[in-house]
């Protein structure tokens, strides 16, 4: 799945690093065994070993956010990208080199890698046998352009929309401002408790 002559590799992730995540977790490689046991159509981004290769590939870039790699998109982008003043022109600046290539992939097209994946794995595991699939690569990650394949890289829209990532900021912000509020009442509580002890 990291990348070789038949599907597109994470940008700048070598070997060393996911192969090492991987060999220290029976999780991650108990799922990577269950892919080759999966029909085609479970194969979805609610699909429970689907979930645990997107935290495997979440643990590859160092996310705090251990299982979804859109909110992880986010947080690599904000962490490097975040205006820590007002000024506009150098914002700007900072978004002109931007290099979205640099990000994890988004679920959807995840999803379009596993089934890559799936598909290699099949053959590889049959190369011995005369036929060693009976599976379309269209169904697996593929599309039909000109009558050549090409990759298939996601179904749907590729980011979330503007009202989803909305949404997800204004929860974050209420939830901070919830902790900052249940702090400053802590404060309060503790300076009347000694004020009363003083008192005493």
């Amino acid at each position: 799945m990291k990348g070789n002559d038949y599907n597109p590799a994470f940008f700048r992730k070598g070997k060393k690093k996911p192969f090492s995540i991987l060999k220290k977790n029976e999780n991650f490689q108990e799922a990577f065994i269950q892919l080759l046991r999966i029909k085609n159509t479970e194969l979805t981004t609610s699909n429970e070993v689907v979930q645990i290769i997107e935290e495997y590939v979440c643990r590859m870039y160092s996310l705090k956010t251990k299982n979804d790699l859109n909110k992880g998109r986010y947080e690599l982008f904000e962490k490097g990208y975040k205006s820590k003043n007002d000024n506009e022109k150098i914002l700007k600046q900072k978004i002109v080199g931007y290099d979205p290539s640099s990000l994890p992939p988004t679920k959807q097209e995840l999803l379009q890698q596993i089934k890559r994946t799936v598909f290699i794995c099949n053959i590889w595991c049959n190369a011995h046998m005369r036929c060693p699939t009976e599976k379309l690569p269209e169904n697996f990650g593929w599309t039909i352009i000109d009558g050549k394949y090409e990759y298939y890289w996601f179904d749907g829209p590729q980011s979330p929309s503007f009202e989803e990532l909305s949404s997800d900021l204004q929860e974050s912000d209420i939830t901070s401002e919830e902790s900052e509020t249940d702090e400053d009442d802590n404060d309060v509580s503790s300076e009347h408790l000694s004020d009363e002890s003083d008192e005493d």
